[in-house]
């Protein structure tokens, strides 16, 4: 994204040499101009606890039953992301992937074919970033935004109850809960 701006540019010399190819002087020179920086607003502190955190996150979703269309079960979990945002400035503070990998991999001529296959061959897809190039529905977390929005209204206070039925209806399209699940009751 930023390449025009962080590449710089290179700088020349032209010079006059002898038939033996031996420089004799220099008949001209541009200096080469550094790109400029890019300072992230990454927090090494938060990204190693967002990082350890979905790392936990995606051991526990494949070790401990969770109730899923009514039965008990256990996820593969594959893959996932973390991303922590400083909503005051809407910085990123932290942008975690599951899978990862090491960088170093790409040691600056490629990568090893070996090592390569292997990470296309990863059903977590870790060459893929799910913090970034990933497009999900809002889920769960909108339930804060559309919160928000109900309270602020004469109909609806935090501390009502309400009824969580399987199914909701608008119109003629029908909406389900998540995998299915079966209406809650009252919450």
């Amino acid at each position: 994204e930023y390449n025009d701006y962080l590449q710089g540019t290179m700088g020349s010399r032209t010079v006059s040499v002898d038939p033996a190819g031996n420089p004799l002087s220099t008949i001209s020179e541009t200096p080469p101009t550094p790109g400029d920086e890019v300072v992230t607003s990454i927090d090494a502190r938060v990204q190693k606890i967002a990082e350890q955190a979905l790392a936990d996150a995606v051991n526990r979703a494949r070790t401990v039953p969770q109730q899923i269309n009514h039965t008990m079960q256990t996820m593969p979990a594959d893959n996932g992301a973390a991303v922590v945002v400083d909503l005051r400035t809407g910085q990123v503070i932290a942008a975690a992937n599951y899978p990862t990998y090491d960088p170093a991999v790409w040691d600056g001529s490629g990568i090893d074919d070996k090592v390569y296959k292997q990470l296309q061959d990863n059903p977590g897809k870790p060459l893929f970033s799910q913090a970034i190039q990933g497009q999900y529905a809002p889920g769960s977390t909108f339930k804060i935004v559309s919160t928000a929005g109900a309270v602020s209204t004469p109909y609806y206070s935090l501390s009502g109850k309400y009824d969580c039925d399987s199914v909701y209806r608008v119109g003629t399209a029908t909406f389900s809960n998540f995998e299915s699940e079966g209406g809650v009751g009252a919450i």
